[in-house]
């Protein structure tokens, strides 16, 4: 009994995780189509990572850091595109580490109405982030599935106690 208790609330986090997921890789498929129409301004690179210390790091978007200001307000960011890349190699990170370096002046384009939403290069293909946000909508279906299917098991199981034939005290 325990264990299937433990199954189904494995089961409901794991969904909820994904659709949790799924809702972030939403978010990114949109900015990428409006982030082109997004205004821009004028900031400035504050850090960036060099070509070696890239190649090591996991974090691959924190490349650059930048900081504009919007109407008084200064923000910073860190996003050089909302593309995603399935995987940065050698060639990928000498492009990208030498392009930002050399910039000490970059143009950022922010969401108007969430300055902290902003990029370098707007727009780009969401082909990456749509597959990603497809693959996880069928997970997340096939476990709603196994979850359905185990509580339907449950219900269709047989008491312990009496059987409708059998009077009770038996």
């Amino acid at each position: 009994m325990a264990g299937n208790i433990i199954w189904r609330l494995f089961l409901f986090a794991a969904v909820a995780m994904i659709i949790r997921s799924s809702s972030f890789v939403a978010l990114d498929i949109i900015a990428v189509s409006e982030s082109p129409s997004w205004p821009s301004a004028q900031g400035r690179v504050v850090r960036y990572t060099d070509f070696n210390a890239a190649l090591r790091s996991w974090k691959r978007d924190q490349i650059v850091e930048y900081e504009f200001q919007v109407q008084g307000v200064r923000y910073t960011g860190n996003q050089i595109a909302f593309s995603k890349r399935s995987k940065w190699d050698y060639d990928d990170v000498k492009e990208v580490t030498a392009k930002w370096s050399s910039f000490p002046q970059v143009k950022v384009h922010y969401d108007s109405e969430n300055p902290m939403r902003c990029v370098l290069e707007p727009g780009g293909s969401n082909f990456a982030n749509i597959i990603f946000f497809i693959a996880q909508l069928l997970t997340a279906l096939a476990l709603s599935a196994l979850l359905f299917l185990h509580l339907r098991q449950d219900q269709q199981r047989p008491s312990l106690g009496n059987t409708p034939n059998q009077p009770p005290g038996a």
